[in-house]
């Protein structure tokens, strides 16, 4: 028997409520709505015991509805079981909605559990805020976490592919400011091999390690967006070794990472690799324009650069986007300050910094524009492949509401690959050994990495991958060309538009690479290989933006004797 007031048979719309305007938590909100693909509504009592007791029997689709009140827990409340792509577990609550554990636990563990959603609630008064191990696919919106003794919200032991947008942070660090970071992605090498604990009952069961992903944290694809951190004597996000492709856009820092303590004098610290960090304003004093305050009077104030990219442990902390951020107010260096050994960045020359005692940057900035797409104008996700039948490709970091999301799927058997619910099948086909389809959503805020499947499929190669768009309008047309023994092969031609953005898609059935990319197309990414069985496959795929009287006749060359498709996508520019 579940405890709580029970409601079954919920069936979310397709389309939630659009984001609100600004950044961090709206001043008022209503109970968010449940995900897609919740099945079940459950309000939880105003009992921490209980609580835990329901969040150990959740299912996939389960919603848990937070009370309007205050509930002090004994032990962690843990939400401890994976939801899945389609029906996720969700946590929804109020501003009124407040979690507190106590000085000695955290506010909210997510362990071992995929697929959760954290909607809405208050988080405060614990010795960390929210704490995810293990859980990839997570979303974190609408939620505040005050007054902690420690960090903020942290991703760690590998919880990658993570979203935490309009979130409010506050107050961090009020028992050590050592550790007080508002976000933390990853975890230092030195404690890869440290252990973490299901705590919800008095007698504490073993989950893992933190870097339980080839002896390393690997919590890649994190993104954070339109959030809104405050007073964290620790930096406002710190970006450990061993992470990729984390994305900061859109977020107001205030006073994040004031305190000195543990090395902390600036708002964001990369020390992994490939972050885009874009559109950000960073503040030196609090809102109110007054320094921060904390319970150690010990601490002594101190804002050096908005963001520092170093070399803790090598070969990590290289390769970052630094563009369109401000600096507001007195800095003592710079914007972006590369320390260390760190290198291979791009900081381009929109970035703005009046108040910067020494400058945008301690390297060369970059102009903006110069022909082709800026990077954050086409954004590519990670390939999977697959021989389960199905495969659920990630999305690319740094997407936002009314994206065009363009997805890719290739199957080595001669059958079109099938989409979930919300994904317009633009273009499909096979080959003599060789399936696949091309579909487009427009993006919705709570968007999660699709499954798609293929009948058949089973051992066999299946792979996808999906491409983001900001900018975009109209219908995108595709062509595509399916080859039984290609020579010298032709992408198919389909006319552009100026500003139009083309993308070439192609996947082999052996192997081996083209020897020759189109001309005038800009090569934005490479598909990876794989083996599964006796299938091997390999693909690439190129986008540009074009000028008037351009087309997009794409032409390579490929010698091989297995099977290939190639398809030209063309999406009118705004």
């Amino acid at each position: 028997m579940r405890l709580g007031v029970y409601h079954s048979g919920i069936v979310s719309s397709a389309r939630r409520r659009p984001p609100p305007n600004g950044r961090g938590v709206p001043p008022t909100y209503t109970l968010p709505d449940a995900p897609a693909g919740t099945l079940n509504e459950i309000q939880l009592p105003a009992n921490g015991a209980q609580i835990q007791t329901l969040f150990n029997a959740a299912q996939p689709g389960d919603s848990f509805i937070m009370p309007n009140s205050t509930v002090v827990f004994s032990h962690e409340p843990t939400l401890k079981i994976a939801g899945t792509v389609t029906n996720p577990i969700s946590l929804r609550g109020t501003a009124q909605s407040i979690f507190e554990s106590g000085s000695g636990d955290y506010g909210l563990h997510v362990m071992d559990a995929a697929y959760n959603h954290i909607l809405g609630g208050v988080f405060q008064i614990n010795k960390k805020g929210i704490i995810l191990d293990n859980s990839k696919h997570c979303v974190l919106r609408y939620v505040r976490v005050a007054h902690v003794g420690q960090e903020a919200i942290h991703f760690r032991a590998s919880s990658a592919d993570g979203l935490a947008e309009y979130c409010t942070i506050e107050a961090t660090g009020e028992e050590n400011a050592n550790f007080g970071e508002g976000f933390y992605v990853g975890t230092h090498d030195g404690n890869w091999t440290q252990e973490y604990y299901d705590r919800s009952s008095p007698v504490q069961v073993l989950g893992g390690v933190l870097g339980n992903e080839n002896g390393i944290d690997q919590s890649h694809r994190v993104t954070i967006q339109h959030c809104k951190v405050i007073n964290t004597t620790g930096e406002g996000l710190d970006y450990k070794q061993g992470v990729f492709d984390v994305v900061v856009k859109d977020n107001d820092f205030y006073a994040a990472g004031w305190s000195g303590a543990n090395s902390a004098d600036s708002p964001i610290d990369c020390k992994g690799d490939h972050a885009l960090i874009e559109n950000n304003d960073f503040y030196p004093l609090m809102p109110d324009a007054t320094r921060p305050t904390n319970p150690d009077l010990s601490l002594v104030y101190t804002q050096r650069s908005c963001i520092q990219a170093r070399v803790l442990t090598a070969p990590y902390g290289h390769n970052h986007t630094i563009k369109n951020n401000r600096a507001h107010g007195i800095w003592e260096a710079y914007l972006f300050e590369a320390v260390s050994g760190s290198s291979g960045h791009t900081v381009y020359d929109d970035n703005v910094a009046p108040g910067a005692a020494l400058g945008v940057a301690n390297i060369a900035l970059t102009p903006v524009g110069g022909g082709g797409s800026d990077p954050e104008d086409v954004m590519v996700g990670g390939t999977t492949w697959s021989s389960a039948g199905t495969v659920t490709p990630s999305l690319p970091g740094g997407w936002a509401a009314d994206d065009l999301m363009v997805a890719v799927v290739f199957v080595r058997t001669p059958v079109v690959p099938t989409a979930p619910a919300g994904w317009t099948l633009r273009h499909s086909g096979t080959g003599a050994s060789l399936g696949a389809a091309v579909y487009t959503r427009a993006a919705q805020v709570g968007d999660v990495a699709p499954e798609f499947a293929a009948t058949g499929a089973s051992g066999l190669a299946l792979g996808a991958f999906v491409t983001v768009l900001h900018l975009w309008s109209g219908t995108p047309t595709v062509a595509g060309d399916y080859d039984e023994v290609p020579i010298d092969p032709t992408c198919p031609d389909i006319t552009a538009t100026a500003g139009a953005t083309i993308l070439r898609l192609v996947c082999l059935g052996d192997n081996q690479p083209p020897e020759a990319e189109p001309a005038g197309l800009t090569a934005l990414g490479t598909w990876s290989t794989t083996t599964i069985g006796a299938d091997a496959a390999l693909g690439g795929w190129y986008g540009t933006q074009v000028g008037a009287g351009q087309t997009g006749t794409l032409t390579t060359t490929y010698t091989g004797t297995d099977p290939w498709i190639a398809y030209t996508v063309v999406v009118p520019a705004p």
